[in-house]
């Protein structure tokens, strides 16, 4: 199972390179995905799935952007996310901080890889003289809870609705 979720991970990371408007979406999609593997079988699966698809989707994919959103972020969140608040049940403010300080965090080595690694000029973040970062941090936490709440809908969906289905197919 884990290596049909893998090959689901990479193509959706390839279709966001193809699709420029679904930069994001998909790769945050492959992230969810993961979650089936860590409840069907446990943590360590689902860090070695994404593990797998992180590095297949750099290798494979021609637009390095999301691959490299899905690495620093969209693939690994799922994951943490569950540990946290596995970790912390009762404490709504930890987890909430926790995430955040988590996503952030990731913004911050995922801004730097791309100035330093990818050679994106400082020049190319401002319009106008606004400096399109300040602005598009803001933007992007907004967006990061909107992510979160999707990943608990999908939990409660898989589990509630689809795990039984899953089970049975696989024959659990």
């Amino acid at each position: 199972m884990g290596g049909i979720i893998t090959s689901v991970c990479i193509a959706m990371n390839i279709l966001a390179a193809i699709i420029p408007a679904l930069g994001y979406v998909l790769p945050g999609m492959a992230g969810i995905i993961i979650l089936v593997q860590i409840f069907e079988s446990d943590y360590k699966m689902g860090t070695m799935v994404y593990f797998a698809a992180s590095v297949l989707s750099l290798m494979l994919c021609a637009d390095k952007f999301p691959a490299l959103a899905f690495v620093s972020l969209l693939g690994f969140y799922p994951i943490i996310r569950l540990k946290i608040d596995y970790k912390f049940p009762n404490n709504k403010f930890l987890k909430i901080f926790l995430k955040w300080i988590v996503f952030n965090t990731a913004v911050v080595v995922n801004w730097w890889v791309e100035i330093k690694l990818f050679s994106v000029p400082e020049e190319a973040f401002y319009i106008f003289d606004f400096y399109l970062p300040n602005i598009l941090w803001g933007i992007a936490n907004i967006a990061f809870l909107m992510y979160d709440k999707c990943i608990d809908n999908f939990i409660r969906l898989y589990i509630n609705f689809l795990q039984p289905k899953v089970r049975k197919m696989i024959k659990l």
